[in-house]
């Protein structure tokens, strides 16, 4: 069938079976799947015409299920909407709804039946999948469920792939390889991911406000699918009914579209931003709001001291250290026995305290040293595998680090012990609990804990019990101390006042995470290598202040006399931030500003990495825009050039006319605008 004879079709009967094959249209999205006998697989998707799924199989995949027993010496079991099953579809005005009925397990003839739904959201432009799996086996349970499964990503061209991940978000234009995620986590920390073919663009979310734990696979021109690990995993009779849907919808333009749906959902529906903007969170310490600079140290209060005055003359704004290794133990190594502080600990924080400054010290939200005398009173609420063993972990410190279940009282005791001590016996105002945002849930099957083993909303709402007291003892008596952690996970920003974005830069970033929460949170540090080129330096830099980034944490190294043009513009982009807080604190990223006239690429060496590769090349424009929204709706541009020559950026915001501004070498603007007439 040709395409005209397509559209024709799906615009005649949303919901229609036509020809054996069933077809739904909302949004100018375009779905077509499999009749029953070919098992009810999704055979295209197209968005605004364009395919962006395309199965050659006769058969195609829309689900794949594993089960697993509790014997272990029962192999698991993989099943797909391609078994034998009666099978039957029904069309409404809605959407359709599949069904498989009499799934037979060995040795028990019709015991599950699976079904799902696709509807139409009109008022939203999108369509909702679900999926719900009905067991009944005395021997077998749901363990993992891949829905939807679609075939041929990208159809016959490999598409352009947004994925939030790292820091921002990744683009990988004509996108090659497989690209993979765990939620929630650094590797993907917010559930969507954007698929475009030119302007063409396929937007992929679970909008699940429970942030359950999931992963999700595209192999371009391969398969694509969520998978989600069930709660109660492998249990006799366990079926799998989660309470959000998959969210697929077409849109044009870019992926900033879907990074705008996804904020639409997350503003209106997750519990994480139900406290609101920054500008209204009580439990948003003015310390940092109103934060220039980060600086990273660590070891004893007669090394940092000193240090932290001398960065407070140099840079003329607010101040904070992450201090590392304030406690005697060393790092990585027989947590969580942090006390006692090396000498003059608390002295010194009370003295940066003093002068305004933000004293933060790391400590870990997540692991147990298993060598340590007391792991033998920690062993039951560790996290368990399948085999009852904990998880154990290994970093630079070689020691066998157990991951900690957060649903057990006795570890949201522990964390909160250390926090109370550390506010109260040290006066800290900033306490950085490490890995919470950054590591992906390790799937516990400890039924002692008494949550559902593997899956489900325990691991998030573990930590929500865990942060909330620590939250509210922040600001009692008199306190206003900020608590902060590592990487980007959404589901945690309730309890969390930042996120450190602190791994390695690299030119195919992109702002995803500013896009959806500008507003309402604080994304902090901005790591480049001080041996890095000058360009290169400011660059790196320059880009996090265009997407909203509180720069900083870097050593003390900066301070030195032949960096201070580094920390001169570092220092210009901070005292510009603050200056236009209430676009870039408090407001929304809007989008980047693209110039009209042309600007020269960069080609530059960014010295900070991974291991021993650690130095690799980007090339950015000399000078980049962006353009933010105030609370009251008034917008500005935001603009730096960290070139060593002049550069003129031409540019046109809506209605209101072309506007150039010369931009001097390492010159930082943020430029508000007239409503337009």
């Amino acid at each position: 069938m040709d395409m005209l004879g397509f559209t024709c079709l799906l615009a005649a009967a949303a919901g229609a079976a036509v020809g054996g094959t069933h077809r739904l249209e909302c949004g100018g999205l375009a779905l077509e799947f499999a009749d029953e006998a070919a098992g009810l697989g999704l055979r295209r998707m197209l968005s605004h015409g364009q395919p962006v799924v395309a199965s050659a199989d006769p058969k195609p995949l829309l689900w794949r299920i594993e089960l697993r027993s509790e014997d272990r010496a029962a192999k698991p079991i993989t099943l797909d909407n391609r078994l034998a099953a009666k099978v039957s579809a029904t069309a409404s005005k809605e959407g359709l709804a599949l069904r498989w009925d009499q799934i037979a397990l060995p040795d028990e003839p019709s015991i599950m039946a699976v079904e799902v739904r696709i509807v139409r959201n009109e008022a939203l432009a999108h369509t909702e999948w679900t999926i719900e799996v009905e067991c009944c086996s005395r021997s077998y349970g749901v363990w993992d469920v891949a829905f939807p499964v679609m075939a041929n990503m990208g159809g016959d061209a490999r598409p352009d792939v947004a994925v939030s991940r790292g820091n921002w978000g990744m683009l990988y234009r004509e996108c090659r390889d497989r690209q993979t995620g765990s939620y929630p986590s650094y590797e993907w920390p917010m559930q969507f991911l954007t698929v475009n073919r030119d302007d063409s663009g396929l937007y992929l979310a679970c909008h699940d406000a429970q942030a359950w734990p999931k992963r999700f696979s595209l192999v371009p021109q391969g398969e694509f699918h969520f998978l989600t690990h069930a709660p109660e995993r492998g249990v006799a009779g366990n079926g799998y009914r989660p309470r959000w849907p998959v969210v697929a919808a077409a849109y044009r333009g870019d992926w900033w579209r879907g990074a705008k749906r996804y904020r639409q959902w997350a503003l209106a529906e997750a519990p994480w931003t139900k406290k609101g903007p920054i500008a209204a969170r009580e439990d948003m310490p003015k310390a940092l709001r109103g934060l220039g600079l980060w600086m990273l140290g660590g070891g004893h209060a007669k090394e940092v001291v000193p240090r932290m005055h001398e960065a407070a003359r140099l840079f003329g704004v607010p101040i904070g250290i992450h201090w590392y290794n304030w406690h005697e133990i060393p790092f990585d190594t027989y947590y969580p026995n942090y006390f006692p502080t090396k000498p003059g600990f608390a002295e010194g924080v009370k003295e940066l305290v003093s002068k305004g400054m933000v004293v933060m010290p790391y400590i870990n939200g997540r692991l147990w040293d298993s060598g340590n005398e007391n792991f033998k009173e920690a062993f039951p609420f560790a996290c368990k595998t399948p085999d009852g063993k904990p998880y154990l972990e290994e970093y630079g410190s070689g020691r066998k680090l157990a991951c900690m279940c957060p649903a057990t009282p006795f570890w949201q005791k522990k964390v909160q012990e250390i926090c109370l001590r550390l506010m109260t016996e040290c006066g800290v105002n900033a306490i950085y609990i490490d890995q919470i945002a950054a590591a992906a849930p390790q799937l516990c099957h400890d039924k002692a804990h008494g949550h559902p083993i593997g899956g489900g909303a325990h691991w998030v709402e573990g930590y929500r019990t865990l942060l909330t007291p620590i939250l509210h003892a922040a600001h009692t008596d008199g306190r206003d101390v900020i608590l902060t952690t590592e990487n980007n996970a959404e589901p945690y920003m309730d309890n969390v006042n930042a996120f450190l974005t602190w791994n390695p830069r690299y030119d195919s970033e992109i702002p995803m995470v500013s896009a959806v929460y500008s507003g309402y949170t604080i994304y902090f540090s901005s790591p480049s290598a001080v041996n890095d080129e000058r360009r290169a330096f400011c660059a790196s830099q320059g880009r996090d202040w265009l997407w909203g980034c509180q720069l900083g944490w870097m050593g003390f190294e900066l301070l030195a006399p032949e960096n201070r043009a580094k920390a001169e513009y570092l220092c210009d982009l901070a005292k510009q931030r603050l200056a236009a807080a209430r676009f870039m604190v408090y407001g929304e990223l809007l989008g980047e500003v693209k110039p009209l006239n042309d600007i020269r690429n960069i080609e530059m060496t960014w010295n900070r990495g991974w291991g021993d590769k650690g130095a690799h090349k980007a090339v950015l424009p000399a000078a980049m825009a962006t353009l933010w929204r105030a609370a009251d709706g008034q917008l500005a541009v935001a603009m730096t050039n960290w070139d060593d020559s002049d550069q003129a950026f031409r540019y046109r915001i809506d209605h209101r006319g072309e506007r150039m501004q010369i931009l001097k070498p390492r010159q930082v603007v943020v430029e508000p605008l007239q409503p337009a007439k």
